[in-house]
């Protein structure tokens, strides 16, 4: 007899649909979806979203937080993230700058690319070129 698993995956829940048109190739859940992947309450999870520690985006007439998949590694929320949203101070900004190429280190990179590779220099690149982008959005 097989052996169920009870480990959750991206995979195995629902995508929350109607957001693929806004980001393609980009799967966003449902804070529930995030909590039953992550192991985090759902109550901490919009807790985390307005303390700016995770990117939740809300639509007109759609109740809840939607939240991208690649904010995740291994079951956890990206360690420099917070940092990145709190330099920037808009959500949606925050989200334009992770997804657009940023020349560093003497190639185009895309930021949210860095902070899941974890490497501290460029991290530190990253979140220095932050430092002026969120200026544009307000």
């Amino acid at each position: 007899m097989k052996e169920h698993s009870s480990k959750v995956t991206w995979a195995d829940v629902t995508v929350y649909g109607d957001w693929s048109a806004l980001y393609p190739g980009v799967n966003c859940y449902t804070t529930q979806e995030v909590g039953k992947l992550t192991g985090m309450s759902q109550r901490t999870i919009p807790a985390w979203i307005n303390k700016g520690k995770l990117l939740g985006f809300q639509r007109q007439g759609v109740q809840g937080y939607r939240l991208t998949s690649i904010q995740f590694k291994d079951g956890k929320p990206l360690q420099d993230l917070e940092e990145v949203i709190s330099t920037i101070g808009d959500p949606y900004a925050t989200w334009h700058f992770v997804r657009v190429p940023q020349y560093l280190d003497g190639k185009s990179v895309l930021p949210i690319d860095v902070l899941i590779s974890g490497n501290e220099q460029l991290i530190r690149a990253v979140i220095s070129v932050a430092g002026g982008y969120g200026s544009d959005f307000s």
